[in-house]
C-alpha cells in the first residue's frame, strides 16, 4: 500500500511531467513545421544530393551542425550548406 503523505507529491510531480510533455511537444511542433528542416542521415543526403553513405561520411568528416530530438538527427539546409561552405576551402567536396 503506498503512505498517503506520497499522493500530494507524486501527483504534483506528474502535473509537473504533463507540463513539460506539453512544452516539448510544442517546441517539436515548431521544429517540424519548418520548411528547411531534414531527419537523419536520409535527409542530409537530399540536401547534399548525394548516397546516404557519402552523406555519412561529410557528416563526420565536416562535422555538420545538427540537433537531436530523443534518437532523431535533424539538419537545418541553411546550417548544412554553410558548414560544407565554410570546409570547402579545405577539402575536396564533390
Amino acid at each position: 500500500m503506498m503512505d498517503p503523505k506520497l499522493i500530494p507529491t507524486l501527483s504534483d510531480k506528474l502535473d509537473n511531467i504533463s507540463s513539460q510533455i506539453v512544452e516539448l511537444d510544442k517546441k517539436i511542433n515548431d521544429l517540424v513545421s519548418r520548411d528547411d528542416l531534414f531527419y537523419g542521415i536520409t535527409g542530409l543526403a537530399m540536401i547534399l544530393q548525394c548516397s546516404k553513405s557519402t552523406a555519412l561520411k561529410y557528416f563526420r568528416q565536416y562535422k555538420i551542425p545538427h540537433r537531436r530530438i530523443g534518437k532523431k538527427v535533424i539538419f537545418l539546409h541553411n546550417e548544412v550548406m554553410d558548414a560544407i561552405s565554410t570546409k570547402n576551402n579545405n577539402h575536396d567536396v564533390s
